[in-house]
């Protein structure tokens, strides 16, 4: 396994350029770029990145996904196509940064009945053709656990997964708390397709808070990780608000790479 950072834990602090660029210098291996908004879409915000990044190697990519995510399942061909486009733009970024894949949150919930509604042979067909979409970028989409998004109980993976096979996963520790789920659930419905870990500590109050400052075992995550076979990215995904100075998010980089043993 390998430790990164997300520049997502960057936002509001820095802009994506600037905090791929402060994550190269000071020495972070491997990163995931969160593009924040449209105008980083595309192969030239792409290639403004790959002039930052230095020697740091971009495992993933992820957007702001409610600008569009949930409009490449509309049954609206017109809506269907604008946010393939959209999408299609994002995968010219990623492919610019060499990142090996996308997280992906999908279709989210407008309301709770939603939930019992879910029709999976139709978002399976559509995710299938997603994967290849990205694939021809060269870029894997992986689907990631959101407490808000389809994906927030165990066994949606693998019946998905049924439909579009080359579709990956992506574990976000905070998420599994947030969706009242053991994020071990979590790792064992994706199995062999994690692709990538988010993580964030927390409290039992269901507040999120820095690694080393929460409730997460992180010697656990490492072994439980390690049993399932994975040998991926492991990255820091905090939120801005919840740390003071940047070097609070060098500490606790270092706390989860001594824990974690990365």
């Amino acid at each position: 396994m390998e430790l990164g950072i997300s520049t997502a834990s960057y936002f509001g602090r820095m802009v994506t350029e600037d905090s791929v660029e402060y994550m190269s210098k000071n020495g972070i291996r491997v990163c995931e770029v969160f593009l924040t908004t449209y105008s980083e879409y595309g192969k030239a915000f792409g290639q403004l990145l790959r002039s930052r990044q230095g020697n740091m190697r971009v495992n993933s990519v992820h957007a702001l996904t409610t600008n569009f995510e949930p409009q490449l399942f509309n049954v609206a061909a017109r809506t269907r196509d604008d946010a393939q486009r959209t999408l299609i733009k994002v995968m010219e970024t990623a492919q610019a940064v060499g990142a090996k894949y996308y997280t992906f949150h999908g279709p989210h919930f407008f309301k709770a009945s939603d939930a019992k509604t879910i029709d999976f042979d139709r978002l399976g067909k559509r995710v299938a053709e997603l994967t290849e979409l990205t694939a021809s970028f060269g870029v894997e989409l992986s689907y990631e656990n959101v407490e808000w998004a389809y994906y927030n109980y165990k066994g949606f993976f693998k019946t998905l997964s049924a439909y579009a096979p080359r579709l990956r996963a992506t574990l976000d520790i905070k998420q599994a708390m947030l969706s009242g789920v053991d994020y071990a659930d979590f790792i064992d419905d994706m199995g062999s397709a994690l692709s990538t870990v988010h993580i964030c500590d927390y409290l039992n109050n269901r507040k999120t808070a820095m690694p080393g400052k929460g409730c997460v075992d992180y010697r656990q995550l490492a072994r439980r990780l390690k049993d399932a076979g994975f040998d991926g990215c492991v990255l820091l995904e905090v939120y801005s608000r919840d740390y003071g100075d940047l070097q609070e998010v060098a500490q606790s980089y270092d706390y989860v790479a001594e824990q974690m043993e990365l």
